[in-house]
């Protein structure tokens, strides 16, 4: 059959002839397949072109009343546009033709950021979409690059961007990795969208030796030691016995919990009296920094957890408890007096910073409770996977590699080497 009978070939109730399919469309599919026929590579584009619009159409296909195929699909001067077809076919007909010629063809990584980042929001908490925009503005907002159409990027220009980034700003392996994730998951976006076949930032390699070698930092600083935890927990309930902290009364009886238990801050905030069940407690929400937003949810992957209680932290929440009651209070939450569970978030911030400047020590933040609770368990003997699932880590891996530290001062380690080693 010649190219004029072959132009004239129509297939079921696809009315578009062959001649309609680009060159380098009828080339790809007689190149895969196996028996050349007419029907065969009609088949085979029809599929390829269907495939190509599903991958990067995210409206609904639907059948109207008229029994029209009809579905919207972006458009960048009215924001979507409809498109209403006699069959299905031609729609998919009509869907490649819009993408394949539309803004997508010559989409920048910086026009294509809004779109990534509302499909990021669908199920990434704002604290992270915050850092995707900072990072944004810091590292990619004044860069060419970001200009540059994604189909044109290429491997040496993206690997040579990210070093010399990577160099003048002196990232560490965990600073690299949060600054490269905008532009390997925006890439990997564009393949989704079918942009682009495969990202070209999949061949680019950057080992953490080629990095600034993150500084280590002294286990005193990461953990109270017994004598300062002490100290501290005295300090705390005696600013609750004078009533010290007159606009969050309960801030410091919430540090103490805190020590007790190893719940993150934002958790013990959100925490209300209806999470309490005997001796234990559902950790299941978390006040989010900054905006205050109390969500449902917890932080990491672990999601909601149950807490054990030990008596220490049950006789807490019923000094809040009687203490809100002495004042009149009517909140559902423990450890907060005012509709603003953000300021007292703050206040035991200020505490912690305060408590330190009092015993002269290096200021340790609020999640360096959680670090001391872990580095008690496990010092305690309470098994690792146990304490994991304490503060909600999916892998006791985390809890041993990034959370346990030698509480002890340098020393009681010298007096225990210089034990172990005298043969007594």
């Amino acid at each position: 059959m010649d190219a004029r009978n072959h132009s004239q070939l129509n297939m079921g109730n696809d009315s578009r002839p062959l001649a309609s399919y680009s060159k380098e469309e009828i080339l790809s599919c007689i190149e895969n397949g196996d028996t050349i026929t007419t029907r065969c590579v009609l088949e085979e584009m029809r599929k390829a072109r269907r495939n190509t619009v599903l991958n990067q159409h995210e409206y609904r296909i639907y059948q109207d009343n008229k029994g029209r195929w009809c579905t919207y699909a972006p458009d960048e001067k009215t924001g979507r546009k409809k498109f209403v077809k006699k069959t299905e076919a031609n729609l998919i007909d009509a869907l490649y033709d819009h993408y394949t010629n539309s803004q997508f063809n010559n989409m920048s990584l910086r026009e294509l950021y809004p779109l990534w980042h509302h499909f990021k929001s669908l199920y990434l908490r704002k604290a992270s979409l915050t850092r995707f925009d900072s990072d944004w503005a810091r590292f990619y907002d004044k860069s060419p690059i970001v200009d540059i159409p994604i189909r044109n990027l290429t491997k040496n220009q993206l690997e040579e961007w990210v070093r010399e980034i990577a160099a003048v700003n002196k990232m560490d392996k965990k600073q690299y990795s949060n600054f490269v994730s905008i532009l390997k998951q925006e890439l990997e976006y564009a393949e989704e969208k079918g942009i682009i076949e495969v990202s070209p930032f999949r061949r680019v390699k950057v080992t953490s030796r080629q990095l600034r070698s993150r500084k280590i930092k002294p286990d005193f600083t990461q953990v109270y030691s017994p004598d300062e935890l002490e100290n501290l927990k005295k300090m705390a309930l005696e600013d609750y016995e004078n009533d010290t902290f007159t606009a969050h009364p309960l801030a410091p009886l919430a540090i103490v919990f805190m020590f007790l238990t190893g719940i993150r801050i934002g958790e013990v905030v959100g925490l209300k009296f209806t999470d309490i069940y005997d001796t234990k407690m559902l950790v299941q929400r978390m006040v989010q920094y900054p905006d205050g937003e109390i969500i449902d949810d917890t932080k990491g992957d672990f999601g909601p957890r149950f807490v054990l209680l030990i008596p220490e932290a049950i006789q807490l929440i019923e000094t809040a408890k009687q203490y809100q009651k002495d004042h009149q209070i009517r909140s559902e939450l423990i450890f907060c007096t005012t509709d603003n569970p953000i300021r007292t978030y703050w206040s035991i911030q200020r505490a912690f910073r305060k408590y330190c400047q009092k015993m002269n020590i290096v200021t340790k933040s609020a999640h360096k409770a959680r670090k001391t609770y872990i580095s008690v368990c496990i010092d305690e003997g309470i098994n690792a996977r146990t304490v994991a699932q304490q503060v909600g880590h999916k892998d006791v891996r985390t809890t041993l590699n990034n959370y346990y530290y030698d509480r002890r001062s340098e020393q009681e380690q010298i007096r225990q080497l210089e034990k172990a080693f005298s043969g007594n």
